[in-house]
């Protein structure tokens, strides 16, 4: 009977033993993945237009998942954090812009100033967001890195994600341009659509310019009539009544009101009577100017600027239209 008691003893002071030990063990709380990472990468951004992009994957990491940006890299490995973190001034819209808003005062008077980084990523989930300030960024190749914490603990992603931001491109709209030689009143053959080109200087003036060649690269005369508006039909000059337009024998000169978050401003023009959407500008090349037998060459095009600062230059060849 004695022995028996001894062992039920040394039985308890066993257990004991290993209730202490479990006691003083760590309790770890939450998941943290090693395999954490953006679903879109690289990620595209157009500079000065706003993009964002969707949350971090967590591959089931315990949420709220924390994330903090550690740099942001140039293709040459240079830190180039403050490019995307430091405030810039930008210009936005307060209001609705119309046609109505046809002087430069009125068009002012809805504009504001504000100070805004380039760049932010949102403290939970991660999510990436550009601003129209990256207009203030150079285009290339970026590579950001950053750090992810939850209850679990904290993780740093090296080469998180790669940021490709290319210049904004100046563009004709879906639907446009379009061409056609009428060789009768009511029958149209069509030739091939027109090219337009657009280049800027950011450094040059508020001025936009048309020129229109032929195919071979022959400079239509506006001053001289060579090219001319369509009766009836918006011109860019619709779209933009805040200056008056300028005839060169090279070209139609549009000055414009800089630093605008788009332009043209507002989305219906006043036509006469009527109005008209789409950005869209109605040309045409006498026939007497143009060798193809046939009436007149018209043209239609639809092009917008994002952020429009500096000169640009839009060059519109007719191909399959050839001078005199």
């Amino acid at each position: 009977m004695r022995k028996r008691r001894f062992i039920v003893t040394a039985s308890c002071l066993v257990l004991g033993i290993v209730l202490l030990l479990q006691a003083c063990e760590k309790i770890v709380h939450g998941y943290l993945s090693d395999r954490i990472f953006y679903q879109v990468n690289p990620f595209n951004v157009v500079q000065g237009q706003t993009a964002v992009s969707a949350a971090l994957v967590t591959d089931g990491s315990t949420t709220p998942l924390h994330v903090t940006l550690l740099a942001f890299r140039d293709a040459n490995g240079h830190n180039v954090d403050t490019a995307f973190t430091t405030p810039q001034k930008i210009t936005t819209f307060s209001g609705n812009i119309s046609y109505n808003d046809s002087t430069e005062e009125a068009l002012r008077a809805k504009l504001k100033d504000s100070m805004v980084q380039p760049f932010n990523i949102a403290e939970t989930g991660g999510r990436l967001q550009f601003t129209s300030a990256t207009t203030a960024v150079t285009p290339g190749t970026y590579v950001m890195d950053i750090s992810v914490s939850n209850v679990r603990g904290t993780k740093v992603i090296d080469s998180a994600c790669t940021i490709n931001l290319t210049p904004v491109e100046f563009y004709a709209l879906p639907g446009a341009p379009y061409g056609y030689l009428f060789d009768t009143a009511t029958a149209a053959r069509a030739y091939n659509v027109p090219e337009i080109t657009v280049t800027r200087d950011i450094a040059g003036p508020a001025v936009i310019t048309f020129k229109w060649t032929d195919e071979d690269g022959k400079v239509f005369d506006p001053a001289a009539g060579e090219v001319r508006t369509r009766s009836g039909l918006a011109s860019f000059q619709n779209w933009d009544p805040f200056y008056d337009v300028v005839l060169t024998d090279t070209a139609f000169q549009f000055k414009y009101p800089d630093h605008v978050p788009l332009f043209p401003v507002f989305p219906t023009a006043k036509v006469g009577s009527g109005t008209q959407d789409g950005y869209f500008c109605y040309y045409v090349v006498p026939a007497k100017y143009v060798l193809e037998p046939g009436q007149d060459a018209r043209v239609g095009y639809a092009i917008n600027f994002p952020n429009a600062i500096g000169a640009y230059y839009v060059t519109i060849r007719m191909v399959g239209v050839h001078k005199k």
